[in-house]
Order: C-alpha cells, then sequence, then structure tokens
C-alpha cells in the first residue's frame, strides 16, 4: 500500500511551492528502521536543503527544540520532587511542546464556540442560558488548553516563562 501525496507542498516562511510530482511516488514501507530512515531522509532532503539555503536562521531554532524535546524525554523517565522538576523547566517545556504541536485546526476558537451554540435549538426560556453556556466553555477551553499558562512576547514568538 502506497500512499499517493497530490497537493503541493508549500513553506510556510517564504511561500515557495514544492510540485506535488516531488512527493508523488514516496511511500514509507517496511519494518527495517534502517530502510525507513533512509526513505524519510530521501523524502524530506528537498526540504532541508531549501530551509538551510533560505531560512538558516530556523536551522538552529529546530535545533534548540530538539534539543528541549529530547531533554524533557528523558526527564520524563524519571519521577522527581516538584523544586528539581522547576528547576529543569520540566513542565514549561511540555507546555512549549504541546503549544508546537496542536495544529491549527484542532484549537477552538470563540467563534468556533459561538457558531456551534447558534446552531442548537434553545427550548422556550432557555435562549438566556446562550450567553452563560458560551462563557462556561471558553473558560473550560482555556483551562484544557492552558492558555496563558506562560506569557507569549511579541516579535520571536516563543513563550517566556515568568520568574
Amino acid at each position: 500500500m502506497s500512499t499517493q501525496i497530490s497537493t503541493p507542498t508549500r513553506c510556510k516562511l517564504c511561500g515557495k511551492t514544492f510540485s506535488h510530482d516531488l512527493l508523488a511516488t514516496a511511500a514509507i514501507v517496511g519494518s527495517n528502521p534502517q530502510i525507513k530512515a533512509q526513505q524519510i531522509q530521501a523524502l524530506v532532503s528537498p526540504f532541508i536543503k531549501h530551509i538551510e539555503k533560505e531560512h538558516p536562521q530556523h536551522i538552529q531554532m529546530v535545533a534548540v527544540t530538539s534539543a528541549e524535546i529530547q531533554g524533557y524525554l528523558m526527564m520524563s523517565i524519571f519521577d522527581m520532587d516538584d523544586q528539581i522538576a522547576e528547576k529543569l523547566n520540566r513542565d514549561f517545556v511540555r507546555w512549549k511542546v504541546r503549544q508546537w504541536m496542536t495544529p491549527p485546526h484542532a484549537r477552538i476558537t470563540d467563534e468556533r464556540i459561538r457558531e456551534r451554540l447558534d446552531s442548537l435549538q434553545w427550548a422556550a426560556g432557555l435562549e438566556s442560558l446562550h450567553d452563560g453556556v458560551e462563557a462556561l466553555i471558553r473558560v473550560m477551553r482555556d483551562a484544557i488548553e492552558e492558555r496563558d499558562r506562560y506569557k507569549m512576547p511579541l516579535g520571536n514568538g516563543q513563550p517566556i516563562k515568568p520568574s
């Protein structure tokens, strides 16, 4: 079974489009991890070359992010007291990874909440609950998504852990 990729791949940083022909025959198959790694390397090679040439500043950002994720995964193997975990920034890194890995389409916006509530058939006399239910859903969403847990500065988009 092979997966055919029919839509072009686009660089989010500069908008350059890579032809879908580049990936049309890509198939990651088999159980041999070394061969899989070689297939994946061949598949992403044009994208890596593009990043190295056109966006070198992002290479360092990716390296730092990778090191943070690797460190978090290594430290998550251990039970430790809160003071040590705090010194290692374990929760902050976990939070950043979650922010990075949540795709935009999975985020629940205020507009999506409002659209869903507006589409409901409210029983007579219960329409007055609409605004309260909307506020409750937003509070619950903010808690689940850990919104505003750490500050997001303007500029580079990297969160800053409060001191």
